[in-house]
């Protein structure tokens, strides 16, 4: 079992413990801030032991959301990309400290990244380029695969798989999967953005499409 989290969620954190914008309002978690990795540390360990979940990792979202702006205050000299994997650290220390072959995947596409996390997200779909014309999904798969797996040749590939813009998309999205990392599965019932009701024999080409994945590594 995978846990989803939300990176920088300031949510239920003391103020103290995040970073805060000009009239003291917390805006995200502060990863520079020792009691609060502490904290996040804690989190990770229960969520992850047995006397807690028990879970096996963590697909780790919103990492792209870390503070910015000159009018935030939180530690000095932890910012910018130092201060995403400061974050990813600490929730890496954890969990292999905790559950040693814990899975976590992040979209975190950076050589100084290979070091927290074992699985790399290939993050959302874009539905439209800078023109504002359809992009195909497959294509997006490919050329987000080809940089990725350059990056980090030696991680696994998360092929996420939100949003599609319908059901064909879809389909031809999860025949593709196999041939560019570990499939994942986003939809069941209906794709949200067309409406287009998901049907059995949909699901048959998502189980074929997973079996191929796993003939193809045994």
């Amino acid at each position: 079992m995978l846990l989803w989290w939300k990176a920088w969620d300031a949510e239920g954190i003391p103020a103290e413990e995040c970073v805060r914008n000009a009239v003291g309002d917390p805006v995200t978690v502060d990863a520079g801030h020792p009691g609060y990795r502490a904290r996040l540390a804690g989190i990770v360990r229960h969520l992850l032991g047995p006397d807690g979940l028990d879970a096996d990792g963590f697909k780790i979202d919103f990492t792209q959301r870390g503070p910015s702006g000159a009018s935030l205050t939180g530690t000095d000299g932890v910012w910018g990309i130092a201060a995403v994997h400061l974050l990813l650290e600490t929730i890496a220390t954890a969990a292999r400290e905790t559950k040693p072959d814990a899975l976590l995947v992040a979209h975190a596409v950076h050589p100084s990244f290979g070091d927290v996390c074992d699985m790399v997200r290939l993050n959302d779909v874009t539905e439209r380029d800078v023109h504002r014309e359809p992009v195909p999904v497959t294509d997006q798969l490919e050329l987000r695969h080809g940089i990725a797996s350059r990056v980090l040749p030696d991680h696994l590939i998360d092929t996420d798989q939100w949003p599609m813009p319908d059901r064909a998309s879809w389909l031809a999205y999860i025949a593709a999967q196999p041939r560019y990392g570990v499939p994942a599965l986003y939809y069941v019932e209906a794709i949200d953005n067309s409406g287009e009701r998901i049907q059995g024999a949909d699901l048959d080409a998502v189980a074929a499409s997973w079996q191929a994945y796993r003939e193809a590594r045994a």
